[in-house]
């Protein structure tokens, strides 16, 4: 499993040197180091992992998984915070002071009638209908301490300057609950970080850089590129710029959340028309918002949604093909 998530483990060491002076020689030294920090961590791996199988708690219950996270990196020098973003078992664990700062998420939710044997490729529930990882949550916490330690440990070693934090996910909890969690926001928040990047590097758009192109446009030099990889700025302007990303994707992110709260209501009646059509176009939603029908769906479309949240007009629309004995069951009803 570790090799398996090896790359991903090593990660989290890119942002942390990428903005430290070093040489190529010496960030090779470094990959090295912690390419067998986490090698030697394989049993600690593995252990998280079928711990928090065991476990196997519904989103906002997850006690014993955040103390035994969390108590993990404690005993490694982090610092935690409990009860991060409202939730009870939300925690962030911070080790380190200054730039850059090195984010590390993942899920430690189970989902529920997801209760699975380990080591069975087949649906096999230890409880049938019960809470598990069979959607494998419990790995992204052992991929994440690994990460959080190797790096911590490499730049305790080499006194880099930089922050660690280690917080589990907390993106679509405000809808749904932290137990339908997906990993949709995942791609969302990659596309933001490069947005925001090149509205600094590139676009001139950051008052703090100015109206600069910063560092070579072909290859960026900041947050994922190769290890050894010549910086062309200094190290100075790089802390500037990633505290700037940083910036501006915190006020997106706290303006997006304002908005939400602010328009509940709509987003749950859009979410509700979603169910029943893939997609809706800028006069549908305008016509949500104002509280108004929808027109009816083309002819031969099925009407989409769960059916056991489902209206009695929406069963007698999924029902009308089978009693008229023409066409295929609704795909709601297969």
């Amino acid at each position: 499993m570790l090799r398996r998530f090896r790359p991903l483990v090593l990660a989290p060491l890119a942002g942390a040197f990428l903005t430290t002076s070093l040489s190529a020689q010496s960030l090779d030294r470094l990959r090295d180091e912690a390419r067998q920090e986490v090698v030697g961590m394989a049993k600690l791996s593995q252990e998280i992992v079928d711990m928090i199988f065991s476990f196997s708690e519904l989103g906002f219950q997850e006690k014993w998984t955040a103390e035994y996270v969390t108590g993990l990196l404690r005993d490694e020098g982090f610092t935690i915070q409990m009860g991060a973003a409202g939730m009870p078992t939300g925690y962030i664990a911070s080790w380190g002071s200054g730039s850059p700062v090195v984010g590390i998420m993942g899920d430690i939710d189970g989902l529920p009638e997801t209760s699975q044997k380990p080591g069975v490729a087949y649906h096999d529930p230890l409880i049938p209908g019960g809470p598990g990882h069979g959607e494998g949550h419990n790995s992204a916490p052992a991929v994440d301490v690994v990460a959080a330690i190797a790096t911590k440990r490499i730049m305790e070693r080499h006194g880099l300057p930089g922050t660690i934090k280690v917080i589990p996910g907390v993106a679509e909890e405000l809808v749904f609950g932290e137990e339908k969690i997906t990993t949709g926001a995942g791609n969302d928040i990659e596309r933001a970080t490069a947005i925001a990047r090149r509205m600094v590097t590139q676009f001139g758009m950051s008052p703090a850089v100015g109206p600069v192109t910063v560092g070579d446009r072909e290859h960026e030099i900041f947050l994922g590129r190769e290890f050894g990889h010549r910086r062309e700025v200094s190290e100075k302007t790089a802390q500037l710029v990633d505290s700037e990303i940083k910036r501006i994707l915190d006020e997106a992110y706290s303006s997006a959340r304002t908005v939400l709260k602010e328009n509940r209501d709509l987003l749950e009646t859009i979410a509700e028309a979603l169910l029943e059509r893939e997609t809706l176009d800028a006069d549908e939603i305008k016509l949500v918002d104002e509280g108004k029908p929808l027109p009816p769906l083309p002819s031969g479309e099925p009407v989409r949604g769960a059916p056991e949240e489902a209206s009695e007009e929406r069963r007698a629309v999924e029902r009308k093909p089978q009693e008229s004995g023409g066409g295929e069951p609704s795909p709601a009803l297969a």
